[in-house]
C-alpha cells in the first residue's frame, strides 16, 4: 500500500522515535523496537543535541543535522526536532505534519495527529 503525502511515513516515524528516544534516554543503543510492526530496527551513528548523523539500515539512507534541523536523505526532506524534558514535537516537512511525544525511561510514544493515534517503540 502506498502511503499518500500528507501522511507520515512509518520509517519517519520510527526515525523520530529513535532520535527522541536516544536524546532523551540518554540510551546508547543501535536498534529500535517498533511495537506496532513487531520487528527491531536498526541504525548506527550519532545522536546528541549538538548534532545527529544516523544511518537507518532499513532505508538504507542517512539522516543529519541538528535536532531541529535534520535532513532525512531517503526522503529528501527536513524534520525539526525539539525535545524539552521528556517531551519532544516537531514537524516533518514530507509529510507536511507536526507531531509530538514523549519519553519515560526507554519506551517512545509519538502522537499522529493524521492517525488519531499513538505509536509506540523502544530504545
Amino acid at each position: 500500500m502506498r502511503e499518500s503525502a500528507d501522511k507520515m511515513k512509518s520509517h519517519t516515524r520510527r526515525a523520530i522515535a529513535y532520535i527522541a528516544g536516544r536524546l532523551v534516554s540518554k540510551a546508547d543503543t543501535s536498534n529500535i523496537y517498533d511495537n506496532t510492526e513487531g520487528q527491531n530496527y536498526s541504525y548506527t551513528g550519532n545522536v546528541s543535541k549538538k548534532g545527529v548523523s544516523i544511518y537507518d539500515h532499513a532505508q538504507q539512507c542517512e539522516i543529519k543535522g541538528t535536532p531541529r534541523n535534520l535532513f532525512h536523505h531517503g526522503n529528501s526532506k527536513y524534520i525539526n526536532l525539539s525535545v524539552c524534558g521528556n517531551n519532544f514535537r516537531g514537524y516533518d516537512s514530507d509529510s507536511n505534519s507536526d507531531f509530538q511525544g514523549n519519553v519515560e525511561a526507554r519506551s517512545v510514544r509519538i502522537f499522529d495527529p493524521e492517525d488519531k493515534r499513538y505509536y509506540s517503540y523502544w530504545v
